[in-house]
């Protein structure tokens, strides 16, 4: 064999060579390809997508989730629907008050919240906890809401949080202070259901002080979260004519309480849940409770109903 001659072995494996070759190019050939066309694809579709088909698709994820969630993780023109809707409620800022009445006197800050605009469905309670009394309670087990997570406790009361050990986390049944179950999960919000059992304390800055003490505690677990201070819910007239703690002139009295606590510290929302169930007297309906007090399963449905419609976001 002459020197520089490719044998017949050789040739057999630079032609398997090329062909793998080949087969390699034609294969990412191909991927960029069919990538250039699912690009060229999603853009034409949603270019051509209706406007009022994009609004839907846009209503439809921010009912399902919360605007971190769904801004990041949608489309461009949702990104763009949020941006348009906080800078309206940038431009109203000069016209509204720092008191926005929002379905029932809420208040909020709005420098730092705006309020969505839009009706939460139930997957939002995924992500949220309320904690409080009895009537907290009734709210869990007769909302009909499975996904409603609470930390709660018949008696519970805000000179209790850090030392009666009455609690459970969702799920969980050991028992352990709310402190204790504030630091041990993990919401995105909080509503606080606080007051009917204080309602006999003589000293309201009390109650104001432990109260406030349970948000900064709150916020030392959780820095974003977003916590709602849930208005006393009202008793009926029949409950409010027998004594002198269970009264309409008490719930007003701690309720303005609390109201100017939010506006003091100016980090959370007043939610003016009251606003739901009251009467046109502003009682709890009489045939609203048995016992003046704690509200029936059909009053359930008003209250989950304004909080769903009263949704706020931090800026």
């Amino acid at each position: 064999m002459s020197r520089g001659m490719i044998t017949r072995g050789e040739m057999q494996t630079l032609y398997r060579k090329r062909k793998i070759k080949k087969r390699i190019i034609y294969i990412v050939s191909c991927l960029v390809v069919i990538a250039v066309f699912c690009f060229v694809c999603v853009k034409v579709l949603d270019f051509c997508m209706p406007k009022k088909a994009r609004t839907i698709a846009y209503e439809k994820q921010f009912t399902f989730g919360n605007s971190r969630i769904f801004a990041y993780s949608y489309n461009d023109s949702i990104q763009l629907a949020l941006d348009n809707m906080k800078d309206s409620v940038d431009e109203q800022e000069d016209e509204l008050p720092m008191d926005p009445f929002i379905n029932g006197s809420n208040w909020a800050d709005l420098s730092k919240y705006y309020p969505t605009g839009l009706s939460a469905s139930e997957d939002y309670y995924e992500n949220v906890v309320f904690i409080g009394d009895s009537r907290t309670e009734a709210l869990m087990l007769y909302s009909g809401i499975s996904s409603l997570n609470a930390i709660c406790y018949k008696g519970l009361s805000v000179d209790k949080l850090e030392t009666k050990a009455w609690v459970t986390l969702p799920g969980e049944t050991e028992k352990m202070t709310c402190y204790e179950a504030v630091s041990r999960s993990f919401y995105d919000s909080y509503y606080l259901m606080f007051g009917v059992n204080e309602l006999g304390w003589s000293n309201i800055d009390l109650f104001i002080e432990d109260f406030s003490k349970l948000i900064d505690h709150i916020y030392s677990v959780n820095t974003n979260a977003i916590v709602y201070v849930v208005s006393i819910l009202p008793v009926t007239k029949a409950k409010s004519d027998s004594g002198t703690v269970y009264t309409m002139e008490r719930v007003q009295l701690f309720n303005d309480h609390l109201l100017q606590m939010c506006k003091d510290r100016g980090d959370v929302i007043y939610l003016n849940l009251s606003s739901a169930i009251v009467d046109s007297d502003g009682y709890l309906p009489s045939d609203a409770s048995q016992d003046g007090i704690h509200f029936n399963s059909n009053y359930c449905k008003p209250l989950i109903e304004y909080i769903q419609n009263n949704i706020y976001y931090k800026r």
